[in-house]
């Protein structure tokens, strides 16, 4: 019976793993099902807003903008792209843990 958890592992050990080190590959990967591309999208609403949040939270700590400069600026990100999705807003509530005293404050 302790076979069994080992042939397992080892059989998923030689399961194949397809990393992708160029843009073009991801993007042909993410392209190739609506699902993936979903998937694909949901994942940079996440890290984008939540990587545009802490910049700007590391920015306003360091002094190096006004809450007001960071209000503004947020708002003109924001319309930049999808932060209203349920992702997005999950990635700027996530980063905003971090900086609790960061003006930005999330659409939802």
């Amino acid at each position: 019976m302790k076979l069994y958890p080992i042939i397992g592992a080892l059989l998923l050990s030689a399961a194949p793993v397809q990393a992708y080190e160029t843009w073009e590959e991801l993007q042909s990967a993410c392209a190739a099902k609506k699902e993936i591309s979903e998937i694909c999208q949901g994942v940079a609403d996440y890290v984008g807003s939540g990587m545009a949040v802490l910049t700007l939270c590391d920015f306003y700590r360091d002094g190096m903008i006004a809450a007001e400069d960071i209000i503004r600026n947020w708002e003109v990100i924001s319309r930049g792209f999808g932060t209203e999705s349920t992702l997005a807003i999950a990635g700027i509530k996530f980063a905003l843990k971090r900086y609790p005293n960061c003006p930005i404050k999330p659409l939802h």
